[in-house]
């Protein structure tokens, strides 16, 4: 998703916004270095050894990553005539230069069926597992967000955590190494390239001025206060708390215990929500904990769930969803009905004040 960024942090930077006021090239961090990668990552569920990157030495080693001009890709049925001939006549184009866990054997046909049963929304990517998949986040509001990922892995302290989550994200993790066990042992899929620091600090600088697209179908206003008064009387703004909606804070997932000294118990919260553990579990993007959402944007995102369980926040505070016999919006392979456990907040409200609460949500 983020090499789909990339044309736009081009064009954000052309905009006039990069430079700094009276005409000062910005300040681009050192992306690579090893006091601050040292800090960067909370720990993973289950390993007792921190993950060891490529040292800052090993990384500027690499050459930086070429950026090329991508084109638009049309449904077919509104693709210009000769527009692919045409594309194939164009030469390549760089348009940036800053310079100017566990594992187990699975047959093709499962890998292919695994990846098939994620809906749209939710990803498999590198770390996770398309057993246990992510769902797509927004990137509205990244700038706000005290950490990254659902787990809340990655720490986002300023600009230089953005830009290094980016490198891990792309290619750089596979360099990592696991206690005894790296993703990419025999060095196939780990990438002999890498972004150079103004190229990363553009796009974290263009991810950080996205805003939020108007409501096209706003909630009447009186269902909108009705609504804030259930969200004020349910008490959802100790963890969803204005003007963020989100208190930044880490919930314990099911089962996990946390250390005294853990270095980001100021964080975590003592009350668990009990939502599925299993992404923050076994996966190796998992800490034990899942991070407080935002509830800014709710009108367009979805699905919602760690894994886009559930299609609809009328689907999500539908008590329905605690049973065994629910159909949710994701489900593992051969998995047809199961539960959606956890959050069972407002799933005993009146109708009405449901109602009211999923309108005011929208608004937000």
């Amino acid at each position: 998703m983020v090499r789909g960024l990339w044309m736009g942090l081009v064009a954000w930077s052309g905009l006039g916004l990069w430079p700094l006021a009276g005409g000062q090239e910005p300040e681009v961090p050192r992306v690579w270095n090893d006091a601050d990668l040292a800090g960067l990552e909370l720990s993973i569920y289950g390993l007792e050894t921190p993950i060891r990157h490529l040292s800052e030495q090993e990384y500027y080693r690499l050459p930086v990553r070429p950026i090329y001009r991508s084109y638009t890709v049309y449904h077919p049925d509104h693709e210009p005539a000769g527009y692919r001939d045409h594309l194939a006549t164009l030469e390549p184009e760089i348009v940036f230069d800053a310079g100017e866990l566990e594992t187990r054997h699975m047959e093709l046909e499962e890998i292919f069926a695994t990846h098939e049963a994620i809906p749209p929304g939710v990803f498999a990517r590198h770390g996770d597992s398309p057993f246990f998949p992510a769902r797509v986040p927004s990137l509205v509001g990244i700038a706000d967000r005290g950490y990254l990922d659902a787990s809340g892995l990655v720490k986002h302290r300023d600009v230089g955590d953005l830009m290094r989550y980016i490198a891990l994200t792309q290619g750089m993790a596979f360099h990592s190494q696991y206690g005894d066990w790296s993703p990419d042992p025999t060095g196939q899929f780990g990438t002999t390239e890498r972004y150079g620091d103004p190229q990363l600090r553009a796009l974290a600088m263009f991810l950080y001025s996205l805003e939020s697209p108007e409501n096209p179908n706003p909630e009447p206003v009186e269902h909108q206060k009705r609504g804030r008064e259930v969200f004020a009387a349910e008490g959802c703004a100790k963890c969803h708390t204005p003007p963020l909606y989100s208190n930044n804070k880490l919930v314990m997932a099911p089962g996990v215990r946390v250390a005294k000294d853990h270095p980001a118990r100021a964080d975590i919260m003592n009350q668990r929500v009990g939502t599925n553990p299993d992404l923050t579990t076994k996966t190796r993007r998992g800490t034990g904990f899942c991070k407080v959402p935002s509830l800014i944007g709710l009108w367009y995102r979805g699905p919602f769930g760690h894994s886009g369980e559930v299609s609809t926040l009328e689907d999500w505070f539908d008590p329905a969803r605690l049973e065994d016999d629910y159909r949710p919006n994701w489900s593992p392979p051969g998995v047809t009905h199961r539960a959606v456990p956890g959050h069972e907040f407002g799933l005993d409200l009146s109708p009405e004040d449901k109602a009211a609460l999923i309108g005011f949500l929208r608004s937000l």
